[in-house]
């Protein structure tokens, strides 16, 4: 029985920690597991919870009723029980199986209907065009919500106009044109017919009455991935992004426009072909009745026109077009802050504003410097926001922040609002948190408890994660809130110009949140605020990481934009937007000028505000401003294919000096692309204080080489030192990452008197021929021996999760290695995993496998296996990688075992010599017959905590040919 039990708990606690959150409220023994918590808005246990533990006890009682049939001492008949526990059993069967009917009803069954329905009309009816939306709406936070708006349209010939519509809201009267009209209205989508009115007017004017509480659940109903049935998404994901997509309720109103609440142009589409539409953009000008006592109301362009005791009347009316209308209302405290030409009013719920101490004068100046230090990034490379107010409101956490369709975008970044979500920013008393752990005579010092909050901000802001930043979506404030592509290829031309105007910024994905999403979850092991905050980074560090992982990198290497997209492939599509639209921007900025970048890319939001535009009218645009967009918006993003390149060795030689006198030294390389894809590099080059370092604190960036494929360019840099080592920077190729070059001969000085060679020249060099026989640690010819790498990925089985340390790696195979890029304290020891490292050798990729050497225990050892094409005398050379030159513990004896022809050799590569360099060194000159040779290689036992080692390369090189 007690195995039973056992397995019944077990199977429970997995059925639980496996369930999609849409099922948690009925197979959870916690109602928390479903629940948001909340100060502004408390939620109690929902009438799904409520259900489900009324159906247990009715089970329960079903069981003891049953149990009394073999104890006869209660006097009750037989049939009276028997009959008794039958009904009790029937009604827990159907109060359960009517709760779980009402949970796939509204989870499953009704966006499954929306979606069949809006997808089959997608292709009915021709475009609409909102052109301006006017009217009065009345929010009544204990009533229902009532609309009587205008709609100014611009449509193409048909007899019907379609609009998406929440299918919660009743509509009252409908006309056009100051006509009735028939009209049907089901599942969401409203079909008008135009009936009598005439087919030749090109504008119509629709007047709709409506009122309802817009159902929640509409809202983004046709995105790409449903994070609250989807079974594979970690439970964490919803209380990070949110569950509804709009709030109605006596405490909190929130009407997102993704949730339509008004008519929108169209269908609702997720498919690919949706995204090529662009956004529809429109004027506003509502009159708003807030009929709640105390509360305010936050939307674009908002102002209070009148106030009384119970109500105040707002309109809305923004100072540009704009692609949807979000509205908040609750009890905030509001203050203002001016930077420049700009007004941010910041509206948090009471229940906060007084611990953050933002109505603080000298706190509200603080902020207001920061703010302007951080819009600054942008306004001193001439971007400019057409916008003189923006709004920074807190929501409840259960408020959705992700958009729908494809992209899914984050949603904190509305036009002239910017979304705080209630747990995304510290609501705890800075002062009384710190007051104990500070001394006194530190603490009173002026101005001290100013610069701890925004200190405190900063630091809290930069951790977070998924949508909970409010910095995230600056640079759509510059762009998407004002213009949209359309046509081809238009999901990453905007994509493309939010990176031109914030190159540092990782856009978000949902799919990276949903990868990290598990790290929030609190474990005892991460109690301690040290541990918290280290795994907040690292889960913030795993979360820009996946969005350029290996295994993007390869599809990206093999895919085209232009091929279609299926369903199953929503992720991959949009990761490869993504990181693609990134390089892309990194080649246009690196061949282009800064101000020329940012001057196109003003004068077309200029021209195409509140409209859309297409590939082939940024290209022209481009023309007229001088900016080279070849081969960034052309065959990067046509072709499938991407550059890769052959380097030869840095040369330097001193050449004749400069007019002043003074000596000059000229370091030369040849690059070709050996790709059909052009490409565009970028070198970089220690100063002279640097010039003998690894780490370079002052550095040169040249500007950006184009290298047409099949191609080569000759590079000359002059400097007045010996330069010794230059980073390259191949962009988008198949190199994917920096990597350095050294120059290993002496300075030649034969030619003091030649003059300087310009900087760049046209080559025919092609890659010299040498009986050299090179086996890297991305051939066929490497090998390991070790047991399959296990990954110690999050424990999500409840309750587990208590006691279990919550860590995460992307434990991605690279060529038969797991990919590795923690410190070397924090790798697993005696396992030989795979890292780039911009020093390591590399056809194209560089790569090294890189191993923790266990304390007093021989490590696994690795083969290379290469074939020897004659018998000769053979040169041995091991390439060791930059990071091997970084740190003490990396610097070990190396043990060679050499076979060839049933010949052994067991030779020593002590790394701790003086002359072993980070590159190639020789090991030692060896007589080998043609054939195999293989070259085995382990570490001499070590008995220090941590040591580091590392199979980059080996180099056989035929003696006589050297």
């Amino acid at each position: 029985m007690f195995i039973l039990y056992v397995a019944i708990m077990t199977a429970w606690a997995f059925a639980v920690s496996e369930a999609p959150y849409s099922f948690l409220a009925i197979v959870s023994p916690s109602s928390n597991d479903s629940l948001f918590i909340s100060d502004i808005s408390p939620q109690f246990a929902s009438l799904t919870t409520i259900g489900i533990r009324l159906a247990s006890l009715l089970f329960a009682a079903m069981l003891l009723m049953f149990a009394t049939l073999l104890v006869r001492i209660d006097g009750m008949s037989f049939k009276l029980k028997s009959t008794l526990g039958s009904g009790l059993f029937i009604l827990s069967v159907v109060l359960c199986s009517s709760i779980t009917g009402g949970v796939v009803q509204y989870y499953y069954a009704d966006p499954a209907k929306w979606r069949e329905f809006h997808e089959s009309n997608a292709l009915v009816v021709g475009n609409i065009d909102i052109l301006d939306i006017s009217g009065s709406v009345s929010i009544n936070p204990k009533a229902s919500l009532f609309v009587d708006l205008e709609l100014l349209l611009k449509a193409e010939t048909s007899e019907t106009f379609m609009f998406t519509f929440n299918p919660a809201m009743k509509i009252d009267d409908l006309f056009v044109d100051d006509i009735p009209v028939n009209y049907v209205f089901k599942h969401g989508l409203l079909r008008v017919e135009k009936g009598e009115l005439s087919s030749s007017n090109e504008t119509y004017r629709m007047r709709i009455l409506a009122s309802g509480v817009p159902n929640p659940r509409f809202g983004y109903f046709n995105s790409a991935i449903d994070y609250l049935t989807a079974p594979a998404v970690p439970r964490r994901a919803v209380a990070l992004l949110g569950k509804d997509g709009s709030i109605y309720e006596k405490n909190f109103v929130a009407l997102m426009s993704g949730v339509h609440w008004y008519p929108t142009s169209g269908p609702l589409s997720g498919t690919s072909q949706s995204a090529q539409q662009g956004k529809d953009f429109f004027t506003v000008d509502l009159s708003i009745d807030l009929a709640a006592k105390n509360w305010h109301l936050v939307g674009p362009g908002t102002k209070l026109k009148t106030a009384s005791s119970t109500s105040s009347e707002y309109q809305v009316n923004p100072e540009f077009a704009v692609s949807g209308i979000s509205l908040f209302a609750s009890e905030f405290e509001h203050a203002t802050i001016s930077v420049g030409e700009l007004t941010f009013g910041l509206y948090l719920h009471k229940k906060h504003s007084q611990n953050m101490r933002f109505w603080n004068e000298d706190l509200l100046d603080a902020l207001s410097r920061e703010i302007e230090r951080l819009y600054r990034r942008f306004t001193d490379r001439g971007l400019s926001l057409p916008i003189r107010t923006l709004n920074i409101v807190e929501t409840l956490d259960r408020l959705r922040t992700v958009g729908g369709g494809l992209r899914m975008k984050s949603l904190t970044s509305l036009p002239e609002i910017g979304i705080l979500k209630e747990s995304g920013f510290p609501t705890a008393n800075f002062e009384f948190k710190f007051s104990q752990q500070i001394p006194r005579e530190i603490s009173e010092v002026k101005d001290f408890w100013i610069h701890i909050h925004i200190t405190l901000l900063n630091w809290y802001f930069n951790l977070a994660l998924g949508t909970d930043s409010p910095f995230s979506g600056i640079s759509e404030r510059f762009w998407s809130h004002h213009i949209s592509a359309s046509g081809e290829f238009a999901d990453i031309l905007d994509e493309i110009i939010l990176a031109l105007i914030s190159p540092l910024d990782i856009p978000f994905s949902i799919y990276s949140t949903l990868h990290v999403a598990d790290l929030t979850q609190l474990m005892v092991p991460r109690s301690s605020s040290f541990q918290r905050i280290g795994i907040v980074e690292i889960a913030r560090e795993q979360e820009k990481y996946f969005g350029s992982r290996l295994n993007l990198w390869n599809h990206m290497e093999q895919t085209g934009l232009k091929e279609r997209v299926h369903s199953e492939e929503y992720q991959e599509r949009l990761e490869l937007v993504l990181l693609k639209a990134r390089a892309i921007a990194q080649g246009l900025l690196s061949l282009n000028d800064d101000e020329k970048i940012i001057t196109w890319v003003m004068s077309v939001r200029n021209r195409f505000e509140g409209n859309t535009y297409t590939l082939t009218e940024l290209i022209e645009c481009a023309e007229l401003h001088g900016v080279q967009v070849e081969p960034f918006l052309t065959s990067w993003l046509t072709e499938s294919g991407v550059p890769g390149y052959v380097v030869s060795p840095l040369t330097v030689a001193q050449v004749a000096n400069d007019t002043f006198g003074n000596q000059q030294f000229q370091a030369t390389l040849f690059v070709r692309n050996v790709q059909q894809v052009d490409g565009v590099i970028r070198l970089t080059y220690p100063g002279e204080f640097s010039a003998n370092h690894l780490s370079w604190s002052d550095e040169v960036q040249t500007p950006g080489i184009q290298i047409a494929a099949k191609s080569a360019k000759r590079i000359n840099i002059t400097t007045p030192y010996e330069l010794r080592q230059i980073q390259i920077d191949p962009g988008l190729s198949l190199e994917r990452t920096p990597f350095r070059i050294h120059a290993n001969s002496p300075v030649s000085n034969q030619r003091q008197t030649t003059a300087p060679r310009p900087f760049l020249e046209n080559s025919n060099w092609t890659p010299r021929t040498k009986q050299q026989i090179v086996v890297d640690d991305l051939d066929d010819g490497f090998s390991v021996s070790q047991p399959e790498a296990t990954s110690n990925l999050f424990i999500s089985l409840t309750p587990l999760t208590w006691f279990s340390p919550n860590e995460l790696r992307v434990f991605e195979k690279d060529k038969g290695l797991s990919v590795n890029s923690d410190p070397y304290l924090l790798m697993p020891r005696d396992v030989w995993f795979r890292r780039l490292d911009a020093g390591a050798y590399g056809r194209h990729r560089k790569t090294t496998a890189i191993a923790r050497i266990p304390k007093m225990k021989p490590i696994s050892k690795v083969r290379f296996l290469a074939h020897l094409p004659t018998s000769a005398s053979w040169k041995l050379e091991y390439h060791l990688p930059v990071e091997w030159a970084v740190a003490d513990h990396t610097k070990l004896s190396y043990i060679l075992t050499v076979d060839n022809a049933g010949k052994d050799w067991n030779l020593t590569f002590n790394t701790r010599s003086e002359d072993v360099i980070a590159g190639w060194n020789t090991v030692d000159q060896l007589e080998l017959k043609a054939g195999i040779v293989t070259v085995d290689v382990t570490a001499t036992q070590t008995s220090e905590l941590i040591n580091v080692m590392f199979a980059d390369a080996i180099r056989w090189t035929k003696v006589s040919e050297e």
